[in-house]
């Protein structure tokens, strides 16, 4: 499953806001070739929705949610980063 960190997901909300984007549109993860990219869409019925304080914030579909398996997106000074979430063992 696909995490957003309190930090990434209050930059993904920020950056909607700015944008003018309306409540119920999020980014949308993809694959474009070998980079992953994010786009502004709505979620479909199918998708992981991701929201912070009550905005959508991410959408994942179940194709990239299987691809990644349990991942944590973050934000970090050089930008945003994927890492796989630490065991819970």
């Amino acid at each position: 499953m696909v995490e957003v960190s309190e930090l990434a997901a209050a930059a993904f909300v920020e950056s909607l806001r700015e944008k003018g984007t309306g409540s119920g549109k999020g980014f949308r993860l993809r694959k474009r070739e070998d980079e992953f990219k994010l786009e502004i869409d709505n979620p479909a019925e199918d998708d992981q929705v991701i929201r912070h304080e009550g905005r959508i914030a991410l959408i994942v579909d179940q194709g990239i949610q299987e691809e990644l398996g349990d991942v944590l997106i973050d934000l970090e000074e050089k930008g945003l980063v994927m890492r796989p979430k630490p065991s819970q063992e």
